[in-house]
């Protein structure tokens, strides 16, 4: 690991301090708490129409750029965009 953050110029020594104050940990156990919450089951998950669909793992990007637009143009007139 320490070779890996010498060659992208990363301080060993502030990424010690994280490990060794809990830091580093509790990032993660909130990361693996949310996932738990999102109900993820695979890696990557793309989480589109508030949940509603969910694409996840190898998903080819026309396939994603396919499920985006139907949703927009699906959209009611009266939607905020912001």
């Amino acid at each position: 690991m320490w070779d890996i953050l010498a060659s992208l110029q990363i301080d060993r020594v502030a990424v010690q301090a994280l490990l060794d104050d809990g830091t580093a940990l509790a990032r993660h156990s909130g990361q693996n708490d949310l996932r738990y919450s999102l109900r993820l089951e695979g890696s990557p998950t793309f989480i589109l129409d508030n949940g509603r669909q969910r694409l996840y793992g190898n998903v080819g990007y026309k396939v994603i750029k396919a499920n985006i637009e139907q949703l927009l143009r699906q959209q009611p007139t009266n939607m905020s965009w912001c």
